[in-house]
Formats: structure tokens, C-alpha cells, sequence
């Protein structure tokens, strides 16, 4: 459990600059003084005039409560903020309270604590001149914005073997925090005997000639070892060639087939696998290489311009037809393009705004004299998906065309026929989807063919 109140008493800092001496500093100053007599040195700091105070029902080191003697201090960081010594005799029902400083602008308080920073706690443990990392059970409270808040916390715990200053040092051998004296493997502190290389103290190590404590010898392959027999070495590695065989120093080879002693590619065939020349001198070969279009070996035959095997067609038009005049893939005679917009803020207010204005431009309906009623790649294309984010789209509804890619297109153009055009209604079914709502309008433009929108020629509706 962890309890936060105010102070009910009201802290009045007096300035005094009578003969430009602060009353405020010489007070921090004898505050200073005064704590630092039997601080221990980690928890020594100076006081600041922001401040926040944190209770402990109880304090431990490894589950036994602290002695009166013993400290407890706050830090931020490495900088000790603020310590108590924990005798809970002099404290309001027996709860002590650890002052954590704050950054207050002045040098002194360089590295204190702001508002946020969540303090950490150390306790030094008197009888045994050592420091203790110290956590609770529950959260640590951030120090707050308010001067002088407070928070009352179950209980503050030991963790780790401690230490002798605070921050991880160990008392050496001669008795020195963080000193560097060390025992000799003789057990004498700061003394220069060592263990030699094979594990004497004191010892003058291995022995001349030998290669080891035991008092082997190295004959080449190690110490210790037997040497090498001939042609190998220490490993039994063969030392000259392998034939193929896995003869050390043996003759044998491989052939071009690969094997071992073998005597190669067998007359009459042309690869290691027994293959032999098709009629187009390929090893293995279905006689495909050098097949004319008519599947011939060497016939020579070829495809003419329009696609006929050994054909005689002379020549063809842009259009890939025989003798053609290149209608069949013409440009449409004459071409509308339709715009779809919405104005897809019209829910509000008819903007008019371009920004907010949606259209799908790509829309054609027409006629060429290479066009079709149905399906015909060469003029009807295909609608593409919508984007994923607002969208308007405008086509032409074909599902009886049956194609493999759908029935939605973008440009639908027919056979142009001026006698059946002359008479007949022709009609097409264009569709418009949208996924936002709006005021919606088609417009028509004429983009090829200026003279379909002359009276004498067609009426539109």
C-alpha cells in the first residue's frame, strides 16, 4: 500500500539580504554541515529547498528490521539525494521518513531530482559498514510536483550481497573499500608468488627438452605423441596424391564420364548416357531443333505474315491480315469520351471545390470500322478495380460477352456502319458506382469525330 498527503504545516523560507548575506544559503549551508556528522560517506548531500518525503512502515535487510543505527538514502542515479538515520524512536509512531531533494536551479543541486524522476533507495547496514540496493513491494511514487508532498510506502527490502561504498565495491584483502590488493597463491596479501604453467605456486615450470610437466617430448605430431608413419601425416592424413580409387599414391583416373578406370564415351554415341545424333546433330535430340513449322526435320517451312504454315501470302497489313488494308485495328471512326464527378463533401455543402471532387475520365463509347457488337480485343478494354480509398467509376455492362477477364469495360466501340447508324436507335448502357456520397454528374465530350454532332448526321440522346 502507498499513501501520498501534504504537509499540514506551512514551510516559510526567510531572505535576509541585510549586509548581502541569503539567509536562505547560510541555512542550507548549516543544514549541510550539520547532517553530514555521522552520515555515511555514499549518503552524504546537501539540502535543497524543494523537496518531497517519502515514509517506510518498515525497513529490512535480508527480512530482519534495521537497527537504530542504520541509514537509509535516496538517490537519483548515482547522486544521493537525501538520508535518514533510521532510528524509529525518533520518529511519529515509530515511521521514518527519507527527504528526497530537488532540483531547485541552484549549483548544489545539479543532478537532483524533477518532476517525474522516480527516486531509487539504498541501506547501509552500521555493524557491517556495508550498502544494500533496496527496492518495496510496491511502486516507488515520482517525485512530484508539489514541494514538500509526501507518501507513506509498506515497506522497503535489501536485495544483492551489498557493498561497501553504494556502488558495487568490495572491501581487498587489506581491508580497503574498492582497493586493489589481492592474495598471492601463497595466501599472502599483496605478494608476489604465482602458479607456473603447471599449476605450482612458486614452481620454476616445465622442465628444458620436455614439452610438458610429465617431462614428455614432441617427436613432431604433439607432445607426447608418436610420430608420423611415412607419406602421412600426424593425422594419418595422406600426405601425396589420391587417385580416384582412394589409393594414396596410387594411378588411376577418372574418364570423361566419371568413372574410376573407365574407358570414356562408347563409339556410335555421343554422351555418357548412350545417347546418340538426331537428324538435327543433336545428342539426344527429338529432331525439334531444326523442324520446319510443317514438324519436319530441315523442311525449312516457315509461318507467313498471316500465321499459315509454308504460306504464300505476300504481305499483310499493320493488322497482321493477309492482303488487308488495315481497317480491321483502325482508330474508331468517331469517339465520345464520358467524365463521371462527384462532389464527395455534398453531404455538407455542395463545394464545388476541386479538391474534393472525384472522376473517372477514361470512358469511351464509339465506332471503327474493324469493331465488333461483341467482344473485340482490339478496341474493348476492360474497366480496372477502383482504388482502395474513395472512388467513383463509369462503365459499360457486358456480361453477355462472356470474356475470361470480366464483364465491366471502360470503352465499348462497335462496328460503324453509317446505313444501320442512319436508322436504327443504338443504345448504350453505361453504369456509375461511387462509395461516398454526393451530387453525381456526366458529362460527354467529342474526342475524335467532330461531325457526329452535326444535325445531319446522327441524332443523340
Amino acid at each position: 500500500m502507498m499513501m501520498n498527503f501534504m504537509s499540514r504545516k506551512n514551510i516559510t523560507v526567510k531572505q535576509n539580504f541585510k549586509g548581502g548575506v541569503s539567509m536562505k544559503y547560510l541555512l542550507i549551508t548549516l543544514m549541510a554541515g550539520l547532517m553530514a556528522q555521522g552520515t555515511p560517506d555514499s549518503f552524504i548531500h546537501s539540502s535543497s529547498q524543494v523537496q518531497a518525503f517519502y515514509y517506510f512502515v518498515t525497513v529490512t535487510i535480508d527480512s530482519a528490521t534495521v537497527a537504530s543505527d542504520d541509514w537509509v538514502g535516496a538517490f537519483n542515479g548515482d547522486v544521493c539525494v537525501g538520508a535518514r538515520k533510521w532510528d524509529t524512536s525518533e520518529c511519529g509512531e515509530g515511521i521514518c521518513e527519507v527527504p528526497a531533494m530537488g532540483d531547485d536551479g541552484q549549483d548544489y543541486s545539479n543532478g537532483y531530482l524533477n518532476f517525474g524522476d522516480i527516486p531509487t533507495f539504498k541501506i547501509f547496514d552500521a555493524s557491517e559498514n556495508i550498502y544494500y540496493d533496496a527496492t518495496s513491494s510496491v511502486s516507488i511514487p515520482a517525485y512530484p510536483q508539489q514541494n514538500n508532498q509526501q507518501y507513506i510506502i509498506d515497506d522497503l527490502q535489501s536485495t544483492g550481497t551489498g557493498s561497501c561504498d553504494g556502488y558495487g565495491g568490495v572491501v581487498d584483502c587489506a581491508g580497503e573499500c574498492g582497493g586493489s590488493a589481492v592474495e598471492d597463491c601463497a595466501g599472502d596479501c599483496g605478494g608476489s608468488a604465482v602458479v607456473d604453467e603447471c599449476g605450482v605456486c612458486g614452481g620454476d615450470g616445465i622442465a628444458n627438452g620436455a614439452c610438458d610437466c610429465d617431462g614428455n617430448v614432441n617427436l613432431g605430431c604433439g607432445c607426447g605423441e608418436a610420430a608420423a608413419e611415412e607419406n602421412y601425416d600426424c593425422d594419418s592424413n595422406c600426405i601425396v596424391e589420391i587417385d580416384c580409387a582412394g589409393d594414396c599414391g596410387g594411378s588411376a583416373v577418372e574418364d570423361e564420364c566419371g568413372v574410376c578406370g573407365g574407358g570414356g564415351i562408347a563409339n556410335g554415341e555421343c554422351d555418357c548416357d548412350g545417347n546418340t545424333l538426331d537428324e538435327c546433330d543433336v545428342c539426344g535430340g527429338d529432331n525439334s531443333s531444326c523442324a520446319g513449322c510443317d514438324g519436319v526435320p530441315n523442311s525449312g517451312t516457315e509461318f507467313d505474315c498471316a500465321g499459315v504454315c509454308d504460306g504464300n501470302c505476300d504481305g499483310c497489313d499493320e493488322c497482321g491480315v493477309c492482303g488487308g488494308d488495315g481497317s480491321s485495328c483502325a482508330a474508331p471512326t468517331w469517339r465520345l469520351q464520358l467524365v463521371a464527378e462527384v462532389d464527395s463533401w455534398d453531404q455538407f455543402a455542395n463545394t464545388g471545390n476541386p479538391e474534393w471532387l472525384l472522376r473517372d475520365d477514361q470512358n469511351f463509347l464509339g465506332a471503327a470500322v474493324g469493331g465488333s457488337w461483341g467482344y473485340d480485343e482490339n478496341h474493348d478494354i476492360l474497366e480496372p478495380a477502383p482504388n482502395p480509398g474513395n472512388y467513383i467509376s463509369l462503365f459499360f455492362d457486358h456480361p453477355e460477352w462472356d470474356t475470361f477477364w470480366g464483364s465491366h469495360f471502360t470503352e465499348d466501340i462497335v462496328h460503324d456502319n453509317d446505313n444501320f447508324f442512319s436508322t436504327n436507335l443504338t443504345q448504350w448502357n453505361g453504369t456509375v458506382v461511387t462509395n461516398v456520397p454526393g451530387t453525381t454528374s456526366l458529362t460527354l465530350f467529342v474526342e475524335t469525330g467532330d461531325s457526329i454532332l452535326q444535325a445531319s448526321t446522327y441524332e443523340m440522346y
